[in-house]
């Protein structure tokens, strides 16, 4: 299930993650297409190991407008709510300049 593919790399570390743990990671977009469902999956996989830094490589590349603009403000929300810092890289020279500290 996701539940499990988000708890797979806690588990590793010997972490248990709850339901509610794995379901607020999951909430942070909603889900709508498959490939953007798969994005989120594997941002909330990442996010439940507690990295220091988010590394990322044209996250975007492949969705529509729509899904674009929700993975940044995803992106964006970690940053504010976490003080996650987000490496990423992109071929579009807006949307670093949107998503970058600059």
């Amino acid at each position: 299930t996701v539940v499990d593919n988000i708890r797979y790399g806690p588990q590793l570390k010997g972490k248990k993650l709850t339901d509610d743990e794995a379901y607020k990671l999951l909430s942070l977009a909603d889900l709508d297409s498959s490939f953007y469902k798969k994005i989120i999956v594997a941002l909330a996989r990442t996010l439940a190991n507690e990295p220091e830094v988010l590394l990322l490589d044209e996250p975007t590349s492949a969705l529509d407008s729509l899904s674009t603009q929700n993975i940044e403000d995803v992106l964006l929300k970690l940053k504010k709510q976490q003080r996650l810092p987000v490496i990423m890289v992109s071929q579009s020279v807006k949307q670093t300049q949107r998503i970058a500290d600059v």
